[in-house]
């Protein structure tokens, strides 16, 4: 039976193919197709069945969640890749009673929000600097690291150095890749390649990343 590749994440791992973001379309159409991230290129490496819970936009919160809800799916010896974004990012229930992320410096916040004030976002994101909130993922990852014993699973961050030690860093951004001509501070094909090598290496060796 063919392992299970499982990745969680923001948009440094959804697909290309399923995101609706501008800057996306902006780069497939200078590529001229649409290249592959690193959880596609991961599969087609090892002969893995891919399932991409990436999504751009996404808050550690449901982040959380999404690993949560599949729990139960996740076989003995698939790997999982959870890649957590900046916990300054947080979630509220807007006006049809689903969840949308907060994400500061973002005009959309108060889009479908009927009862909290552009203050009231301000002062929690301000909050959220706080180093309590690392602490709290810090917590799932432990929590996640004894539900998956049997897993091989690599905990990284591309936004923020605080929650994971597998910080990582230095890999070609779509602004280096189209050499300035496309600003935006992405990983493009060239800078998925250089992250699957990464994961590639540690699927190799059977290296988890589970230590913060």
């Amino acid at each position: 039976m063919k392992k299970t590749l499982w990745t969680f994440g923001d948009s440094f791992t959804e697909s290309f193919s399923d995101s609706s973001g501008i800057w996306v379309k902006l780069y497939c159409d200078w590529k001229g197709y649409t290249p592959k991230v690193y959880g596609e290129i991961l599969a087609d490496t090892f002969n893995f069945n891919l399932m991409n819970y990436g999504r751009g936009g996404i808050d550690n919160y449901s982040i959380f969640q999404n690993v949560c809800n599949i729990s139960n799916k996740i076989l003995p010896n698939d790997i999982i890749i959870i890649g957590w974004t900046s916990v300054t990012r947080f979630r509220l229930v807007d006006k049809w009673g689903e969840w949308k992320p907060i994400i500061p410096k973002f005009a959309r916040n108060m889009r479908n929000l009927e009862d909290v004030s552009n203050d009231t976002l301000e002062e929690i994101l301000i909050n959220r600097t706080k180093s309590n909130y690392t602490d709290e993922v810090h917590s799932w990852i432990k929590l996640l690291n004894i539900a998956f014993p049997n897993n091989l699973i690599i905990h990284w961050s591309p936004l923020d150095r605080g929650v994971s030690k597998n910080y990582i860093e230095n890999l070609t951004k779509i602004k280096d890749e189209s050499n300035g001509l496309i600003d935006d501070g992405h990983y493009g094909e060239v800078g998925h390649n250089q992250l699957a090598n990464i994961f590639s290496s540690m699927i190799n060796s059977n290296t988890s990343i589970r230590i913060i």
